[in-house]
């Protein structure tokens, strides 16, 4: 998502980018901002430089030059549901006083604005998988956003972690299935972190998250059990000599 912020001359001189004039803003924790041309980041705060003319308001009370700076904003793995403040200061790197009355902000109540975001953080889902008896290479692919992703285990019952996925939509069932290799079977799937009144379950070569269970703001992880099914075959024959055949 993109944040907007601007600033409107409101006074009977020009501003000039020697004035030293900057919008401050305060991003909220959980969130991260790129710069762009004219500002600059640090930690939750960003400063744009008025670093252009903003001509005069042509009359008392009217509005001048404005100027308008738009910023990609981006929601972390902490960020969560909920309405966040967004709050734009005007700052000054220069003091008034300076012998020029035109660009002396007379008027400090209006150097203050807030926006808030509006954030329904998405359910996300990990897969880590697990084998038993051997190891392997594991497809799983999926609805509601999953995107195919192959798992390779390198240790027995050591489980390994896919990365992580969000999820398209919150209340949908999600099933996620896996291609089995030759001779392996399911053997269990265990879940954490789904939604309140959320159940699992599984079949032969999928797992079901009921639509309770991919809520908003879940950090879902299941881990997927695989055993290798060891195959052994013998025979033995009696003709009346007691002889194995």
């Amino acid at each position: 998502m993109n944040m907007t912020v601007s600033a409107t001359n409101l006074g009977p001189g020009t501003v000039e980018a020697s004035d030293g004039f900057a919008i401050s803003i305060a991003v909220p924790t959980g969130w991260t901002a790129s710069p762009v041309p004219g500002c600059t980041v640090s930690g939750q705060t960003v400063s744009c430089a008025v670093n252009t003319s903003l001509a005069p308001a042509a009359v008392p009370g009217g509005a001048g030059g404005d100027i308008t700076f738009t910023i990609p904003l981006v929601a972390n793995s902490e960020a969560v549901s909920g309405s966040h403040p967004l709050i734009a200061s005007l700052d000054r790197t220069a003091s008034d006083g300076d012998g020029d009355p035109t660009n002396d902000d007379f008027d400090t109540t209006n150097d203050q604005a807030q926006g808030t975001i509006e954030f329904v953080k998405l359910p996300r889902l990990t897969v880590r998988k697990a084998t038993f008896d051997d190891v392997g290479s594991f497809t799983f692919t999926g609805n509601n956003g999953w995107q195919s992703q192959t798992i390779t285990t390198v240790s027995e019952g050591v489980a390994e972690r896919g990365d992580t996925q969000i999820l398209s939509e919150v209340g949908v069932e999600t099933v996620i299935s896996e291609t089995l290799p030759p001779n392996w079977v399911l053997d269990d799937v265990i879940c954490l972190g789904i939604g309140s009144g959320g159940t699992v379950s599984f079949d032969d070569n999928s797992f079901t998250l009921s639509s309770e269970a991919v809520a908003v703001d879940s950090e879902i992880d299941c881990t997927v059990v695989n055993q290798k099914v060891l195959l052994s075959t013998s025979k033995a024959s009696d003709v009346g000599n007691g002889v194995g055949v």
